[in-house]
């Protein structure tokens, strides 16, 4: 085994703290989620489970599991197992063999820091809550879906493939044997303060049925979203939450595909990014000024050198796709837009970088029949005016609250104006209000959206880039700063609720009015 096995796998947790853990099993019961289910949190299957839900380390106990997942199916990032052929090498974590006892042994075994290629994935799956419940001192909830632990063949969910086959009698010896650990173990896990192992099921020992499960833990990533045409739409559908790449990309197409793949991990509903011709967008005395990077000593260099290129443009549509995530682009030039036109985009911005630059406003509103992101920094409500005269068609028109300075102060977020962009949508039904975040932290976006935003930007990166525009009001899509980010905006969504005066059920009055006799 790699000596940085737990390194490599603390590294993909990190970016799902505070998160359940997702163990993925093959059961039946899987087909009672929706289509394109996503859980959201660190998700481990086992063998060839990640072909039913994409998994983020695969545990795989089976010599046959390598051809079950050819090319197109082995998508998880690491696959921990004790010697397979055919898998991806540079994601494979070996681990020593060793035998499996139901006694005292397999507990010691959990308890070793040695990762062992546990016969059974349950095993390896506790062992792996463990160790992220001691490193960060906080209790780990693992969540068990699909391990209905039923004694037919064929009772495999649909979209995984047939388990060969054994005797009746073998089979019901190991599915018995599984359920007698996995009772063991949660026990084990719960009286050690680890934290809890809740099955999904239907079983004495389940802690929620599936439909229950679906209640308390949603369906935070799955399936792209479609894009609303209304605020009357919007409203009724979960915050648009957009993970915002500006150039910290760096022009890196690997560094590119691993941010939109870790911000739709984190729950992020949109990707966007920024395109523009540097050499005419700039003044020959700008290019030339001078501004250190590893591009070189102008500001030329650094921008030509952070630019998304034509091959850039397409990986970003193929890891888009790959992730079913939309994606959409600040464009600001002409010349950026004829670049992205082949992708026929459903969104373009117009950043706030060029709210002045009207001629260009006009020849984009005569090329483009989709919908437009409008941000609003640095102008003044005359703006305003400009965006509903030139933009006011577009369906839709997420018009954002936006401060142009990095970070922003509390006191120049100006939330109050969301509210007012809210009421104007009443007279303008296709303009979705929302905020374009620059200030530090989640607490400002939470305001936004009790304020009515449904579309929050939020700049984020891979670690500190020193030399990038705008790095310092990110936040991190690698240490989970943006899952939590993302997990703040919907307890704000949640904590704000609907514009509907109910009745809520946890409501009771401590007295009963007496009758007079």
């Amino acid at each position: 085994m790699k000596e940085d096995s737990w390194n490599l796998i603390e590294s993909i947790a990190s970016r799902f703290r505070g998160k359940p853990i997702y163990v993925i099993g093959k059961g039946a019961s899987l087909d009672s989620l929706p289509t394109g289910f996503r859980p959201d949190g660190l998700t481990l299957s086992v063998n060839d489970a990640e072909l039913a839900i994409p998994s983020h380390i695969a545990i795989a106990t089976q010599p046959w599991v390598a051809e079950r997942l050819d090319d197109d199916g082995a998508k998880a990032e690491l696959y921990l197992v004790n010697h397979l052929q055919g898998l991806p090498n540079e994601r494979l974590l070996e681990s020593i063999p060793g035998p499996l006892s139901q006694d005292g042994l397999l507990i010691r075994r959990i308890e070793d820091p040695q990762l062992y290629a546990e016969p059974v994935a349950i095993a390896t799956s506790v062992k792996i809550g463990r160790h992220l419940a001691m490193i960060s001192g906080i209790p780990q909830k693992l969540v068990f879906l699909g391990f209905d632990f039923g004694f037919s063949v064929g009772e495999h969910a649909t979209a995984v493939s047939e388990e060969q086959s054994a005797e009746a009698s073998v089979r019901r010896s190991i599915i018995v044997s599984q359920e007698s650990m996995f009772v063991q173990l949660s026990h084990y896990f719960e009286d050690k303060g680890y934290g809890e192992l809740v099955h999904v099921g239907g079983k004495p020992y389940s802690r929620i049925n599936v439909q229950r499960f679906l209640s308390e833990y949603g369906t935070a990533a799955g399936k792209r979203r479609e894009l609303p045409t209304s605020y009357a739409q919007a409203a009724d559908e979960p915050v648009w939450v957009v993970a915002e790449l500006t150039n910290n990309h760096l022009g890196d197409i690997q560094r590119l595909r691993r941010m939109v793949q870790l911000a739709k991990s984190a729950g992020a509903d949109l990707i966007k990014v920024q395109k523009r011709d540097v050499d005419s967008f700039y003044s020959k005395d700008q290019l030339d000024s001078y501004y250190w990077s590893p591009f070189g000593n102008t500001l030329g260099d650094y921008r030509r050198g952070v630019e998304l290129t034509d091959e850039a443009l397409e990986a970003l549509e193929d890891e888009c796709r790959r992730n079913d995530i939309h994606w959409f682009c600040s464009v600001l030039d002409i010349q950026s837009y004829r670049a992205l036109e082949r992708f026929s985009p459903q969104l373009i911005k117009i950043p706030s970088t060029i709210s002045n630059h009207h001629r260009y406003h006009d020849g984009i509103v005569r090329n483009y029949q989709g919908g437009f992101v409008v941000s609003t920094g640095m102008t003044d409500s005359g703006y305003e005016q400009h965006v509903l005269d030139q933009f006011g068609h577009a369906a839709p028109l997420f018009l954002l609250q936006c401060t142009s300075a990095y970070p922003t102060p509390p006191e120049a977020c100006q939330l109050a104006v969301i509210r007012h962009y809210r009421i104007l949508a009443e007279r303008h039904p296709n303009l979705i209000p929302g905020y374009s975040s620059h200030d530090s932290g989640s607490l400002g976006s939470m305001l936004a959206v009790a304020a009515g935003a449904k579309m929050i930007e939020k700049h984020v990166k891979l670690g500190d880039v020193e030399w990038v525009h705008f790095d310092k009001v990110a936040v991190d899509l690698e240490n989970g700063e943006f899952a939590a980010f993302v997990a703040d905006v919907r307890k704000a969504e949640v904590l704000t609720g609907r514009e509907i005066k109910l009745v809520q059920d946890q409501e009771h009055h401590k007295y009963v009015v007496q009758e007079n006799n």
